[in-house]
């Protein structure tokens, strides 16, 4: 509320500035003027408030995609580790297994890496939003669900 606040204050100072501000005795002069300037500042904040809610919403669907993004990489992870672990229990000779999976843990640990990393961004994100929507000033622009909240690795990868 408080930027909607300020934005009212910044809105009913251009308008005395523009009746004030007429160098004609006119009443009827300075009043179209500071019909003017309301109107003028009004649509102008009106297009930066616009801006910011786009921009609030953006972020959010990217935040939201980061954690279906965490969910996949889980299921990867999950199927890569089940599989392999499958085929070297199964009995086969190690020589084949070995020349099949060659690069199956510096496959997995790119995978558990890129899903760290991830992590971390939507940990980040989640935060710095539920820190902006407790401030009184970004409050109102702020767009988040109320039941987002960081989430662990280790729920993730048991």
């Amino acid at each position: 509320m408080g930027i909607i606040f300020l934005f009212l204050i910044i809105i009913v100072g251009v308008s005395f500035l523009s009746y004030h501000g007429t160098a004609s005795k006119r009443i009827e002069i300075k009043r179209s003027n500071m019909f003017g300037g309301m109107v003028v500042s009004s649509m102008v904040f009106i297009i930066i408030t616009g801006i910011i809610f786009i921009g609030s919403y953006s972020s959010y669907i990217k935040l939201e995609a980061k954690l279906v993004t965490i969910e996949q990489y889980k299921e990867s992870i999950e199927l890569y580790a089940k599989k392999g672990v499958a085929e070297f229990k199964s009995g086969a000779p190690t020589e084949l297994t070995d020349l099949k999976y060659n690069n199956y843990q510096m496959q997995i640990g790119e995978m558990i890496r890129a899903m760290r990393d991830t992590i971390i961004e939507y940990n980040t994100g989640v935060v710095s939003r539920k820190l902006r929507k407790d401030n009184w000033f970004f409050n109102w622009v702020t767009l988040i669900r109320d039941d987002m909240k960081p989430v662990k690795m280790s729920d993730y990868l048991k």
